[in-house]
């Protein structure tokens, strides 16, 4: 069983269906009209709003996917999902901007919050709690004009539910959500590490001799990536690789930088071997900075390559075309944590 919806997404005809949240802050049960949430990681902040979201409006079509899922994660949360505490944290999705949803949220996080829980990275969470009243339904008014939402973090979680509860007829089959506008997410992205497959200057005459690689230079100091441009490391040495522009295609995906080194790089360089399960390649987060991740080519003998993240118009794009980008292809930070809010 699959609650995965499959093909071009069905265009909404009517508005997403969410209701207050049933949410624990810091673990003690609150019942709110309407719950502000914001995440903080140094200078970034993104504010938004808990809710609970409809399985049926993922199964239609109105809350989309950008990457695709693996059947065994999706099978074991499904088979656990009333007696886990991760099936239940709120997954994380955005929409397009609301002016006015926006003021009121923020209007809102001028107070002190009601809950607050502080990471010893440098990121919080916090938590405004509103009882029934002017704010919470004009904060109720905005959610009822949301006709489409993009997953960004929770793409397993949401089509475990959508599998849960298509064998549980008798469950109100909603979903806590945190909602974010896109234009306040973060997007980090994932690298790629290769396992070495011949010595330096094998490796790269093959990089530079490749139709994806317009160019390969040599960089005297760690290169970071840009649009169409690839931080190269291999030996303790850093190269700077463009890409080979793509001609224009109706298909979404092939304007991705990752879809480019895949399928224009690596999975040559592999002879051709299926790029999301080859054990040779391994995706890593883009939380990790560049002297990180020439440390671990070094540990693992790997040739690590250094993508600018999707832009956030691009995921949307290919959302909106029903399509999913390859795996590990997006890494969304801030993360909400399993210790402030729960379902």
């Amino acid at each position: 069983m699959s609650g995965l919806p499959a093909g071009r997404p069905t265009m909404p005809a009517a508005a997403l269906t969410t209701r207050p949240p049933r949410v624990r802050v810091l673990n003690r049960k609150h019942d709110s009209a309407a719950v502000v949430y914001q995440l903080t990681a140094g200078r970034h902040r993104q504010l938004g709003v808990i809710v609970e979201l409809a399985i049926d409006d993922y199964r239609s079509g109105r809350i989309r996917r950008h990457e695709a899922t693996h059947p065994d994660p999706v099978r074991r949360l499904a088979e656990m999902w009333e007696t886990s505490a991760l099936a239940h944290m709120p997954v994380t999705l955005f929409h397009r901007s609301m002016p006015r949803l926006r003021a009121l949220l923020c209007q809102t996080a001028t107070g002190e919050p009601d809950g607050r829980l502080v990471s010893g990275e440098g990121g919080s969470e916090a938590a405004w709690l509103l009882p029934d009243g002017a704010v919470a339904r004009a904060i109720q008014a905005e959610l009822a004009e949301l006709d489409v939402l993009y997953i960004a973090d929770g793409h397993h979680r949401m089509s475990a539910a959508a599998d849960y509860f298509a064998g549980h007829a008798g469950v109100a089959p909603f979903m806590p959500a945190a909602l974010f506008p896109a234009d306040e997410m973060r997007v980090l992205g994932y690298h790629r590490c290769l396992a070495r497959p011949a010595p330096e200057s094998e490796t790269l005459e093959t990089l530079a001799a490749l139709p994806a690689t317009a160019w390969l230079t040599e960089s005297a100091v760690p290169v970071e990536p840009a649009p169409g441009i690839v931080g190269v490391h291999l030996d303790g040495r850093w190269y700077r690789l463009g890409l080979r522009t793509p001609p224009a295609a109706a298909d979404p995906r092939a304007s991705l930088d990752l879809v480019a080194l895949e399928n224009g790089i690596l999975s040559p360089m592999l002879g051709g071997a299926d790029v999301a399960s080859d054990v040779r390649i391994t995706a890593v987060p883009g939380t990790e900075d560049t002297a990180s991740l020439a440390r671990y080519c070094a540990e693992r003998d790997t040739i690590g390559f250094l993508l600018y993240p999707p832009d956030i118009r691009q995921i949307m794009a290919v959302a909106d075309a029903g399509l999913v980008m390859p795996p590990k292809s997006t890494w969304f930070d801030p993360k909400p944590s399993s210790g402030l809010l729960h379902g």
